[in-house]
C-alpha cells in the first residue's frame, strides 16, 4: 500500500498544478499530466500484480521527478528554487529510468525462471505418470480416438503410442467382442450428459491375451466451451481372477469341485423361471449315500474323502450336458433335469445313478459298494420355491432309506403331511418327557404249568395331557427318528427302579422287572456307569431287573458289544434276548451270547396252529434253550389253544392279554398278592379281577 501513496502524491500534485489557468503554466501542456498520470496508474497496477519491487520504484521515481518539473515550470515558484528544481529533476528522472531499465530485466529473468519451473514441473510430471503401472491418455469426445496416450500404452497392450494415435479405431477395435458394444454405448451417453464415469471392460493385447481393464474417465471444459476426455486406464486382469476364484470358491465344493447348495439353488430358480406352462417340466433327485459312516468310522475321512470324489464322478458322467449335479453337503448330491417331458425320464435316471453308483470302488486299498437312496421330485412353473423342493426330495428320499435302501422314491403330497406329523410327534414327546407324561405299566409274566407270577416286563405308555393312553407302537417309531429314545429308555429305567425300590419298603415279593434296552442305550458308552449310579441312588439289586434287548442289537454285536454284554453280566444283571425271530440272528449264534432268557416273538406264537414251519421253529429255539440252560418266554399268547400247544412243546414262562394286559403299578402290586393265575388263562381269576 505504500507504494501506492508513495507513487500516487505527486501524479496528484502534478495534476494540480496544471490544471492552474494556461498564462500562469503556458509551458506545461494538460494532456502530459494527464497521460503521466493514467500511465502511472496503469503500470503500478501491472507491477503490483507481478509483485515486483524495482519497478514500482521506478514509476515512483519517475513520478516524483514530473512533479518537480511542473514545480520548476510554475510562474509563482519561490525565488532560487529553478537551479535546485533542475538538479533534483535531472536526478530524480535519471533514477527512475534506471529503475525501469533494471525492472525489465528483472522481470525478463523471471519470465526464464518461470518457463524453467514449468518445464521441470512437467518433468515430474511425466515422471510420476511413468512410475504409475496405468496408462494416461486424452480423447476426442465425438470420434472416442486417442489424442494422447502416456509412455506406459505399450507396456498395457503391447502396441506403440503412435498405433494408439495413429489409428481412429483403436479404442474399438481392441475391445472384446462381448464388451465392446454396451461399453461405447455406456461411454457415449455419459459424455451426452457432461460426466465422468468409470467402467471395465476386456481389451485384446498384441500377443492374443484377454486383459480386464478399469477406464476412469474426466471431462475436461475447455474455454471456448468444447470438451476432451482425459482417463487413466488400469490393468485389473490380476483382480479379476481373484474375483473368479473367490467366486468360485464360494459356489462350488472344493472337494469334489461340483457345485455348491448356493449354486443349486441358484440354478434351481433359474430352471423354475424358464418352465414353459403345460409344455416342460424340471425334475431333482435327491441322493444320499448309504451308511456312508460306516466308511469313515472303518477306514478313515480320508477314505470316506475319496468315496466321495469317485461318487461325484459317476453322477457326473450320468447325466447330460444341460443337467447340473451339485453336493449338497456331506454325503448328499443333487440332480437338476431341466426341460424333461415326463415324471419318466426322472425315473430313468434314478435307477440309471443307482447302477453306476453301487459299482465296486477302491478306497484306502479297500474295496467297497457303496449304495444310495433317491428322492425325486417333479416341478413346473408355479410350483414351490426351490428351497421347499429341495425338502420334498429330501423327504422322498428318507421315505426310499425306510423302504429299502439302495432304492427311489417319488415325493407325494401325503409325505409332506407326514414329516409334519412326525415334527409335531417330536415336539409333543419332548413335552412329554418334560412333564413327565410317560409312565411304566407291567405286563405279568407267568408260568405257565402252575399259573404262577415269574416277573413282570415294563411297558412304557404315553398319557396325553387329554388323558388317552398312546401305545409304544405309536410313538416309539418317532422318538428313534428324532433321537429320543435314549432318553424315553432311561425314563423307563428309573421309573422300572423306583417300583421295586417302593415294594422292597413295603414287604412285596422280589419279583423281578424287565425292562427294554434300546440301541441307542445299549451303544451308550457311558451304559455301566449310569446303570450303577441308578441302583445306587435307588438301592435295589441288579437281580432285580432283566434287562431286554432286541434281536436286532444282538445280530449286530460285534467283539466289543459282546465284552459289555459279559460285563453287565458279571454285575448280576440277567439278559433277555427280545423279539427273537424277527431279526438275522441264527440259533447257532445263541451260543455266544452270553443271555438267561430267549423271548420268542408274538408273530410266531399266533401262528402255531398253523402246520407251517414257525412249530418247527419254536419246538428247535426249545431244545436248544433247553440244552444251553436257557429259559424260554412265550410272548403274545391270547388263545388257550395257543397256551396248550406252547405246553405241549415244553414251553416254560409265557405272557399276553390270555393272562393280562399290561396294568398300572398299583394294580400290579395287587397282582403279586393274588392267587396264580388260572392253569386254563381265565382272565377273571379272583386275583385278576382284585386287580382291575
Amino acid at each position: 500500500m505504500h507504494w501506492v501513496v508513495l507513487t500516487l502524491t505527486p501524479v496528484v500534485w502534478t495534476h494540480f498544478l496544471e490544471v492552474r489557468p494556461a498564462a500562469d503554466f503556458a509551458t506545461v501542456p494538460f494532456y502530459s499530466s494527464l497521460a503521466t498520470l493514467v500511465a502511472a496508474l496503469v503500470a503500478l497496477i501491472y507491477v503490483r500484480r507481478l509483485d515486483t519491487a524495482p519497478v514500482e520504484m521506478g514509476w515512483m521515481l519517475f513520478a516524483w521527478s514530473r512533479l518537480v518539473q511542473l514545480l520548476d515550470a510554475a510562474t509563482l515558484k519561490p525565488p532560487g528554487l529553478s537551479q535546485l528544481a533542475h538538479m533534483v529533476e535531472g536526478g530524480l528522472g535519471a533514477v527512475g529510468i534506471a529503475g525501469i531499465v533494471a525492472a525489465m530485466f528483472y522481470l525478463k529473468r523471471t519470465h526464464e525462471r518461470n518457463v524453467e519451473s514449468l518445464e521441470t514441473s512437467h518433468e515430474n510430471y511425466q515422471g510420476l505418470i511413468s512410475t504409475l503401472d496405468a496408462v494416461t491418455y486424452e480423447a476426442d469426445p465425438e470420434s472416442l480416438r486417442y489424442t494422447y496416450v502416456s509412455r506406459k500404452a505399450e507396456a498395457l497392450l503391447g502396441y506403440a503410442p503412435s498405433e494408439w494415435l495413429d489409428n481412429p479405431t483403436f479404442w474399438a477395435d481392441r475391445m472384446h467382442q462381448q464388451d465392446g458394444e454396451w461399453a461405447s454405448e455406456y461411454r457415449r451417453n455419459n459424455i451426452r450428459r457432461r460426466e465422468g464415469h468409470q467402467l471395465e471392460y476386456r481389451m485384446k493385447a498384441v500377443d492374443g491375451r484377454t486383459l480386464w481393464i478399469r477406464d476412469s474417465v474426466r471431462i475436461i471444459f475447455e474455454a471456448d466451451g468444447r470438451i476432451r476426455l482425459r482417463g487413466v486406464l488400469t490393468d485389473i486382469t490380476a483382480r479379476k481372477l481373484l474375483e473368479t476364484q473367490l467366486h468360485h470358491n464360494a459356489t462350488h465344493d472344493p472337494l469334489t469341485g461340483l457345485p455348491n447348495r448356493a449354486a443349486f439353488i441358484d440354478r434351481l430358480e433359474q430352471a423354475k423361471s424358464e418352465a414353459v406352462p403345460g409344455s416342460s417340466l424340471y425334475s431333482v433327485l435327491f441322493l444320499d449315500l448309504d451308511r456312508f459312516k460306516l466308511v469313515n468310522d472303518s477306514l478313515g475321512h480320508l477314505a470316506g474323502d475319496e468315496l466321495l470324489v469317485t461318487v461325484s464322478a459317476r453322477l457326473s458322467r450320468c447325466v447330460r450336458g444341460d443337467d447340473l449335479v451339485a453336493r449338497l453337503g456331506g454325503d448328499e448330491f443333487g440332480v437338476l433335469l431341466a426341460a424333461i417331458p415326463s415324471e419318466e425320464t426322472s425315473v430313468e435316471l434314478a435307477r440309471r445313478l443307482l447302477e453306476t453308483v453301487s459299482r465296486p470302488a477302491t478306497v484306502a486299498g479297500c474295496r467297497v459298494t457303496p449304495s444310495a437312496s433317491v428322492g425325486i421330485v417333479v416341478g413346473g412353473p408355479g410350483r414351490s420355491d426351490p428351497t421347499s423342493l429341495l425338502r420334498d426330495a429330501d423327504t422322498a428320499m428318507y421315505r426310499a432309506k425306510e423302504n429299502a435302501r439302495g432304492s427311489f422314491q417319488i415325493f407325494r403330497p401325503a409325505m409332506r403331511t407326514q414329516i409334519v406329523h412326525q415334527v409335531q410327534m417330536e415336539a409333543d414327546l419332548r413335552r412329554a418327557l418334560e412333564q413327565e407324561e410317560l409312565e411304566l405299566q407291567l405286563q405279568p409274566i407267568v408260568e405257565l404249568d402252575s399259573g404262577s407270577l415269574e416277573s413282570f416286563e415294563g411297558l412304557i405308555r404315553w398319557r396325553r395331557p387329554n388323558g388317552d393312553l398312546a401305545l409304544p407302537k405309536e410313538f416309539l417309531g418317532y422318538a428313534e427318528d428324532s433321537g429320543l429314545m435314549r432318553k424315553i429308555g432311561w425314563r423307563a429305567f428309573e421309573r422300572a427302579c423306583e417300583i421295586r425300590h417302593e415294594w422292597n419298603l413295603s414287604g412285596a415279593p422280589a419279583t423281578p422287572i424287565a425292562v427294554n434296552l434300546s440301541e441307542a442305550q445299549f451303544t451308550d458308552e457311558g451304559l455301566l456307569g449310569s446303570l450303577d449310579e441308578l441302583l445306587a441312588r435307588t438301592r435295589i439289586q441288579p437281580s432285580e431287573l432283566y434287562l431286554e434287548i432286541t434281536e436286532t442289537v444282538m445280530a449286530e454285536a460285534d467283539e466289543p458289544a459282546i465284552d459289555k454284554l459279559l460285563l453287565l453280566k458279571e454285575r448280576g444283571f440277567r439278559l433277555a434276548l427280545d423279539d427273537f425271530g424277527t431279526g438275522r440272528s441264527s440259533l447257532s449264534r445263541l451260543c455266544s451270547f452270553p443271555i438267561d432268557v430267549i423271548k420268542v416273538d408274538r408273530g410266531f406264537v399266533r401262528r402255531l396252529g398253523n402246520d407251517g414251519p414257525e412249530r418247527s421253529l419254536v419246538r428247535a429255539v426249545l431244545t436248544l434253550a433247553d440244552d444251553l440252560g436257557i429259559d424260554v418266554v412265550a410272548e403274545g399268547i391270547e388263545t388257550i389253544e395257543q397256551l396248550t400247544r406252547l405246553q405241549a412243546m415244553g414251553c416254560r414262562y409265557g405272557q399276553g392279554f390270555l393272562f393280562s394286559k399290561a396294568v398300572p403299578e398299583n394294580k400290579a402290586r395287587a397282582l403279586l398278592e393274588g392267587r396264580p393265575f388260572d392253569a386254563y388263562g381265565s382272565r377273571e381269576t379272583p386275583a385278576l379281577s382284585a386287580a382291575l
